[in-house]
Parts: structure tokens; sequence; C-alpha cells
């Protein structure tokens, strides 16, 4: 919980989990195949939980520490992990499979080529800020809102 809590404070619309019961009902049913990421001192450093559709697989799940994440945005942990998960749960992965991702998620990645990736457009609230008396801005920013498949319904 900890992980999850601290990768997603870096963006906007990504629901906070503080319940042991959402995790071992919601998500464990909402993404049953998740991996988890250890370093040589068996501390945990990523997590990635994905879906697949036809030939594409759909991330729905990913967090990283934070120390991770100030290095490189967690971009070389995904690819560890994806290699990891795709291994144990896709044999059917060939180059004309299809990975998609959570724009928010490889913004700022820069060495993979070609990623597909998807800007949740369908969310259901907007945060507004008041710029003078009667003038309300819509403040989204797609770089940075997630809502995470997982937690949708």
């Amino acid at each position: 919980m900890d992980l999850y809590h601290s990768y997603s404070q870096h963006f906007i619309g990504c629901v906070e989990r503080k319940s042991l019961y959402y995790w071992s009902h919601w998500v464990k049913a909402e993404t049953p195949h998740i991996i988890l990421v250890r370093n040589i001192d068996k501390e945990l450093v990523a997590m990635l939980g994905c879906s697949i559709k036809d030939n594409s697989i759909f991330m729905k799940e990913f967090a990283v520490t934070e120390s991770m994440y100030s290095k490189d945005y967690g971009e070389y942990l995904f690819k560890v992990a994806m290699s990891f998960w795709i291994h144990q749960y896709c044999s059917s992965f060939s180059e004309e499979s299809i990975i998609i991702l959570p724009s928010p998620v490889c913004f700022n990645w820069t060495s993979i080529e070609s990623k597909i990736t998807e800007i949740d457009e369908g969310v259901m609230y907007r945060t507004v800020s008041k710029q003078d008396e009667t003038i309300y801005s819509l403040d989204f920013d797609p770089k940075i809102h997630l809502f995470w498949p997982t937690d949708s319904y």
C-alpha cells in the first residue's frame, strides 16, 4: 500500500486506497496478475499489474519507489517488471503484440521507442480554480491525470 501511495502522489486522480479490504478484495479481483519486484535486499521496489485482451497487454497497475521515480520515472523497473509479467502470464506474446500504458505513467520516459498510450478523457470530475469573481477555469492536465483501470467500474 505504501508503494502505491508514494508513486500515485505524483499524479492527480488516483484513488486513495487506505483499506486492506479494498486491496484484498477489489484490487485482487480486478487485477489478479500483479508482479512484485524486490531488490537484492528483498525490499519491494516496484509492482506491475496488467490484463490481456486479444493481442494487447493493458497496464492496470504500476508503482515504483520514490528513489526509482526520481531516477528515471520508473522506466527501468517497468521494463524489468513487464519482462517478468510477460514470461509469467502471456505465453502468446509476439512482435505483433501491443502494450498499452496510461499516458501519464510514461510521459517522461525516453528509451522506449514506440509506446501506445491512452489518455483517460472519461473523467468523472474536473478540478475548478477560481480566477476572479466571475471566471472559473477547468484545470485538467492529461500529463498528470491518472485514474488506474483497476479502480474503474
